[in-house]
């Protein structure tokens, strides 16, 4: 985690994929592999949907969509259980998310840069490497510096 930042989910739920690597890499035999999945899973310890839910809250707060999608990906989390909570998402919210970012953004790049054309350039290429979609980004920038 980033110095500042916080996941609210709990550190007791795993990556179902992340635990069977580890296990595998220590070369355990595939039957004590799948046998100790099976034990998290009934204890509940092992939750892709309720990780990938609590991920994406957590992270819409300062991530775009493609972003959060990515890291998820990295864990081992299936697209298609990304995609239904990525969904699950407004995006009118969403654009309200970009829109404070983008404009705290620009309040500090205002006091250095007076070029509208490098400002919406900055503020595109910040939010862009939030994760934020083109479209997005471009209604979001064009109401800040306009």
């Amino acid at each position: 985690l980033n110095a500042g930042q916080t996941c609210v989910a709990p550190d007791y739920l795993y990556v179902h994929k992340s635990i069977k690597d580890k296990l595998l890499k220590k070369e355990f035999d595939n039957n004590t592999v799948n046998r100790t999945l099976s034990f998290l899973k009934e204890y509940n310890l092992i939750n892709d949907e309720k990780l990938v839910s609590m991920y994406v809250k957590d992270r819409l707060r300062n991530q775009g969509e493609k972003k959060i999608k990515y890291s998820l990906m990295q864990k081992g989390i299936s697209e298609e259980l990304i995609y239904r909570e990525l969904n699950k998402v407004n995006n009118d919210d969403l654009e309200d998310i970009a829109y404070n970012l983008a404009l705290k953004k620009y309040e500090v790049l205002s006091k250095r840069e007076n070029d509208k054309y490098k400002l919406y350039q900055k503020l595109t290429r910040y939010l862009m490497g939030r994760g934020y979609g083109y479209d997005l980004v471009s209604r979001v920038v064009k109401r800040i510096v306009n």
